[in-house]
């Protein structure tokens, strides 16, 4: 697991975000995998009080020489985009998201929050007491005061006492934070894209609101969620007209088959997560949709978060088949509690017939209770 680090707690960092007159972004203090990494105590902000050892150490790994090793790449982070990468060692993609692809070689892989990545390691760079830097690099469009993680890798005989002095392959950051070219990211079973039953433009944006909270908006709406009334349930009961836009939601009915055109004008980059489903992802780079070009149409990527670059856009479809309501966001935890989200619900006719367990609907009369006499703090969208 990769991630970037944050010595506050997650609430501490939502009251930052969401105070009012907030224009700036929050940074994280510290780049790990698995969990660990080296920190320069001097960075310490003079407020910070966590404690702080220099020498906190490295995660560390054995390879066998000669043997492949099949690794899975998680960023667990909330907001910094990876390009992680093993001193002297090529790395072959074999799947995104969980879904196989046919195998390409890669010196450096693209991880933006939410996304995984499987590879394969053939340890054949060094002798039997070699060691190697694996490397996790948060791209210049993410904001950090340390940029860098590193864990250590040993083969058979080498010394874990002993930190690796390999070094790190060339890395042309074109600091885009983009995924890799669709073209090559083919899935190993193929699925032609169908024809789209309906098409969405969704704009990415922001607004400074009356209270002077800064907000991000989907499609011309910063939604909110309210606990006390769960849209899947109010679906359920066909009733979703006591939400307004407020809620963020897209009935689309009984299309069978739904293209998001997402288009980013803004200079920071989303990593746009789809639940419930995989997308179909038809196209991205700078600048607009041409309306027409998709790469691999007989074949295209398909994994549940990607990248949408800053300034570009990002082309995804997105089959219906799996009845209820799903969120779709940007994967960046700031971004969602800032209202960068929505909600699609699918097949609207069959939600009314779900199987909901009648623990959620307990669950739901206990909030309630548990509300009617305590003031929740949700400052944020709730997300």
């Amino acid at each position: 697991m990769v991630s970037d680090w944050w010595h506050k707690d997650y609430h501490s960092v939502i009251d930052e975000i969401m105070a009012p007159g907030f224009r700036g972004q929050t940074i994280s203090d510290n780049n790990l995998i698995q969990g660990k990494m080296m920190f320069n105590c001097s960075m310490v902000a003079r407020d910070d009080k966590t404690p702080c050892h220099n020498h906190a150490g490295v995660a560390k790994f054995r390879f066998q020489k000669g043997k492949t090793h099949r690794l899975r790449f998680i960023n667990t982070g909330s907001q910094g985009t990876e390009r992680i990468s093993i001193d002297g060692h090529t790395m072959t993609v074999i799947a995104n998201d969980l879904t196989p692809i046919i195998p390409y070689d890669t010196k450096v892989i693209i991880l933006g929050t939410g996304q995984r990545v499987d590879v394969v390691v053939k340890a054949d760079a060094g002798r039997l007491d070699s060691a190697f830097w694996l490397r996790a690099t948060l791209s210049p469009c993410s904001v950090a005061k340390q940029h860098f993680a590193q864990a250590a890798i040993f083969y058979d005989d080498a010394d874990e006492n002993e930190l690796p002095d390999s070094k790190a392959w060339p890395d042309e950051d074109p600091n885009t934070c983009a995924n890799d070219e669709l073209y090559l990211t083919q899935p190993l079973y193929p699925i032609q894209v169908p024809e789209p039953s309906f098409t969405q433009e969704m704009d990415i944006g922001v607004i400074i609101n009356e209270t002077d909270h800064f907000l991000w908006t989907f499609d011309g709406e910063s939604p909110r969620v309210d606990y006390n009334h769960p849209t899947l349930l109010a679906a359920k009961e066909g009733n979703l007209t006591c939400f307004g836009s407020e809620a963020g939601i897209y009935d689309y009915g009984s299309n069978s088959s739904i293209r998001i055109n997402i288009w980013n004008p803004l200079i920071a980059p989303h990593p746009m997560h789809a639940h419930g489903v995989e997308m179909y992802v038809l196209s991205q780079g700078p600048g607009k949709w041409d309306g027409s070009t998709i790469t691999n149409p007989n074949n295209p990527l398909r994994r549940d978060v990607h990248m949408v670059q800053g300034g570009g856009h990002l082309v995804v479809q997105i089959d219906t088949w799996n009845t209820g309501l799903w969120a779709f966001h940007c994967h960046i935890a700031w971004h969602a509690a800032q209202g960068f989200f929505t909600q699609f619900l699918f097949n609207s006719h069959e939600v009314t017939e779900l199987d909901i367990p009648d623990s959620i609907y307990q669950t739901c009369r206990e909030w309630d209770a548990f509300t009617s006499r305590t003031v929740v703090d949700q400052i944020d969208s709730g997300i």
